[in-house]
């Protein structure tokens, strides 16, 4: 398989031995982090995986070193995403709440302009509201 080298990767020499540890490495990351989501400390996986794949102290520590950096990313950007929805929801029901306002003016002030596609304005506001209440009820959000 061919993989063009930029940078630093084309002054070192190629040997195959990289190319299936590379492959090796990459499926051990991944067991690595599954580790880490179990609670497995990183110095617990970097002394069990030297041992159980009897490989240096190296690369267990890149292997340990690389999942908990992994694990910290993942972890951040789910609470990140979970405060984004949270205020994505919130300010739908904000302008739920100014769109249902707007609506209430317009019918008791009814006037040629405000009562056009009345109908069809509440029926979005509806629709918007129903979407809003599942993705706050867990269909979607939780």
């Amino acid at each position: 398989m061919y993989q063009r080298l930029i940078g630093i990767e084309s002054k070192i020499e190629y040997h195959p031995f990289l190319e299936d540890w590379g492959n090796e490495y990459q499926s051990l990351l991944r067991r690595a982090l599954n580790d880490r989501q179990k609670g497995i400390s990183e110095t617990e996986i970097e002394k069990s995986y030297q041992k159980k794949y009897n490989i240096q102290w190296a690369w267990a520590d890149s292997l340990a070193t690389n999942a908990s950096s992994v694990f910290e990313q993942l972890t951040t950007a789910k609470q990140n995403q979970i405060e984004l929805l949270e205020t994505d929801v919130k300010s739908g029901f904000m302008k739920v709440g100014e769109n249902l306002e707007a609506l209430d003016n317009a019918y008791c002030n009814p006037t040629h302009s405000s009562t056009r596609n009345f109908k069809k304005k509440l029926l979005g506001v509806k629709s918007k509201l129903e979407r809003l209440v599942r993705y706050w009820d867990g269909e979607v959000y939780g």
